[in-house]
């Protein structure tokens, strides 16, 4: 049981460091959280069919 009590306690110590960055103000840590996870989610690449072919165009 010692490994699980080391992984609780490492993430509770970055929660905490989160927490802090923000000044414990809950709308700024959830706006965070929303941000890093649009920038996770949003496609790299789209693709554009041509015609028959197919191209990939770089996104934003």
């Amino acid at each position: 049981m010692k490994k699980k009590d080391d992984i609780i306690a490492e993430v509770r110590k970055y929660r905490e460091q989160h927490a802090k960055k923000f000044k414990y103000d809950l709308k700024k840590i959830f706006s965070d959280f929303k941000q890093s996870e649009q920038q996770r989610i949003t496609p790299k690449y789209k693709v554009a069919e041509t015609g028959s072919q197919y191209s990939v165009k770089k996104g934003k």
